[in-house]
């Protein structure tokens, strides 16, 4: 009690009441325009709450010294029952409070600013949002005309392709960030879902041949608008719009970064002079995203009639080559799609050598001809021209998979889905990575994203198929095969699920007689893969998979399978993965994941 009077008597709670006020109402403004306005640097409410902790002690042991009243400063009479005891334990009380008031203010200041363009790791389930992350909204089509509307799509998409060219900048991809088109959100909720702390939206009114846009750049935390322009003019002025806004939005950013001439390096792609032709590749590019045999083909009908129209149009190329290289994928009958994918990839080369989607083409094709030192090299090329391209991650992050390189494939399917975290095929493609990698939690979840995003393929079917067997899911494992995309061939899967919900020796006699029905009637080689690896048949395997690779067989994800182990572990693999070319690309690159060189042998322990 002696101790409380002493300190009323001198007034030290009041003074203590009125400085904490003080400082938590200064530092709480500051920290309000720091992040509203750009007046201010970020780190200046760290620094004035660090200074305010620092000076209560000071301000404490002058109003236990000092009495300021209306005589003015006065200093305090000492009392003879204030002993040593009672400074001890003001001082006590003193210590405890500083702890207290610094716990107050400090947690309130903002956090540093990141400009890492580094990717969010897939197994981290906390989301930084970096201040030089911006989404391009597809702008609003305002005009009578619906059959435009991939024109006002068009103008949103080149302005993502221009910011993107800013290495400073993360600019989410075009398929996340149109996935919100018609959707009754606010900026702040889409913003969130993004993972984005800006965003640019729009409007685009088309009629005849006048054009007017509209843009602004909102802080998406706080409706800040930190930048915005109109423009008005002919059709043929579009392209000047588009620089314009890509312009003005990274030089705005720029500022906000201390970065200066941002806006300068936000350039758009080649374009055609044409706008019809422009049109018509815009189009063209919308339907290709679709992803399936039948738009694959209506925009390679397209994409042919721009490059026949204007033959000097490097970016129609570049897609034409893109469009043929992924009708591969979808079609059981391609014809010569990867003949004609390497000569319109060569042809954009030779007009503009900085298109990176067809350097990302022609590492593909080598791929498929078994020169992977020469796919290596096109990738980085494509990587250090568009380094936040995801379709350019995405198929490297193939490459890698199918050599073994599963971590490092890892990373680099996880920059596409930080720039564009609802581009599905990424999403299907890191399931099956997250799967070789073992952890199958994350890769059933990337499996269920996908395909809850509408990429109902076989790839993402099976891979959610393959995920609910190895975790002895069965009930999970009879619902996918009902929904099996393709019936033909289901027969093999039941043969599958049968051998692994119960290993029985007629189960796997079943699922082995089963599987080399399939590979005669069609069953691709690189599923053929897993199912003998089930049914334990490796030299059934090894009779199949060395005269495949002699042949030019390069689909070899399969091989790191975790069912596939035994396989890999096999002495045999040494001499699979010579007749494979993979030995060319491990000796310079390292050997993949859980393997090692022995007397230049390869030898795979897991």
């Amino acid at each position: 009690m002696r101790l409380i009077e002493e300190l009323r008597r001198r007034h030290v709670p009041r003074a203590a009441a009125l400085y904490v006020a003080v400082a938590w109402g200064a530092t709480e403004i500051l920290v309000f325009l720091t992040d509203r306005l750009p007046l201010f640097p970020q780190w200046t409410g760290t620094v004035i709450a660090i200074l305010f902790v620092l000076g209560f002690p000071v301000a404490m042991f002058l109003a236990w010294w000092f009495d300021f009243g209306s005589g003015g400063i006065q200093r305090t009479p000492a009392k003879a029952t204030s002993g040593r005891l009672t400074l001890l334990l003001s001082l006590l009380i003193l210590i405890v409070a500083t702890a207290g008031l610094s716990y107050l203010l400090v947690p309130h200041t903002k956090e540093p600013v990141t400009t890492s363009s580094e990717p969010h790791d897939l197994t981290n389930g906390e989301v930084i949002v970096p201040q030089n992350s911006v989404a391009v909204l597809p702008f609003v089509n305002l005009g009578d005309d619906s059959e435009v509307e991939f024109f006002a799509d068009g103008v949103s998409e080149e302005i993502i392709n221009a910011l993107a060219q800013v290495e400073e900048l993360l600019v989410t991809g075009r398929t996340s960030a149109f996935s919100f088109k018609g959707e009754d959100l606010d900026i702040k909720q889409i913003a969130n879902r993004l993972g984005v702390s800006h965003i640019v939206e729009g409007s685009v009114r088309r009629s005849g041949k006048q054009l007017r846009v509209t843009a602004k750049l909102v802080e998406a935390n706080s409706g800040f608008q930190r930048w915005s322009e109109n423009f008005e003019g002919a059709i043929s002025d579009v392209f000047t719009f588009q620089d314009s806004i890509a312009s003005g939005v990274a030089d705005a950013l720029g500022e906000l970064l201390s970065v200066s001439d941002l806006g300068r390096r936000a350039t758009a792609i080649q374009r055609s002079k044409n706008i019809e032709i422009y049109d018509k590749y815009l189009l063209a590019r919308q339907i290709w995203r679709q992803r399936q045999e039948g738009p694959i083909r209506r925009s390679i009908t397209l994409l042919e009639e721009v490059v026949d129209e204007d033959p000097d149009f490097s970016a129609g190329w570049s897609a034409l080559a893109a469009a043929n290289l992924t009708l591969g994928a979808y079609a059981n009958d391609a014809g010569n799609a990867g003949q004609r994918a390497m000569i319109a990839a060569k042809h954009a080369l030779a007009l503009d050598e900085t298109e990176a989607e067809a350097h990302a083409v022609l590492a593909e094709l080598a791929l498929w001809n078994g020169n992977w030192l020469e796919a290596a090299t096109r990738h980085e090329r494509a990587r250090e021209l568009a380094p936040n391209n995801p379709t350019v991650r995405l198929w490297y992050s193939e490459m890698l998979i199918k050599l073994g390189m599963v971590e490092l494939a890892l990373q680099e399917v996880g920059v596409a889905l930080s720039v564009d975290p609802m581009y599905a095929p990424a999403l299907g493609n890191a399931g099956h990575q997250m799967a070789s990698a073992g952890r199958l939690d994350k890769s059933a979840e990337l499996f269920q994203r996908a395909w809850d995003l509408g990429l109902e393929a076989m790839f993402v079917w099976f891979g959610s198929f393959y995920v609910s067997l190895m975790q002895e899911r069965y009930a999970d494992s009879e619902s996918w095969l009902e929904r099996r995309p393709i019936p033909y061939g289901i027969e093999v899967d039941r043969a599958l699920f049968a051998a692994k919900r119960e290993s029985t020796e007629a189960n796997l006699k079943i699922l082995t007689e089963t599987t080399l029905q399939g590979l005669e009637k069609g069953l691709a080689l690189r599923e053929a893969v897993l199912y003998l690896s089930v049914s334990d048949e490796l030299d059934l395997l090894y009779e199949r998979l060395l005269p495949a690779a002699r042949s030019g067989w390069k689909a070899t994800e399969s091989l790191w399978s975790l069912w596939a182990k035994p396989l890999r572990q096999d002495p045999r693999f040494a001499e699979l993965a010579q007749e494979l070319g993979m030995l060319d690309y491990w000796q310079v690159f390292g050997p993949p994941d859980a393997c090692e060189f022995n007397e230049g042998i390869i030898h795979c322990s897991r």
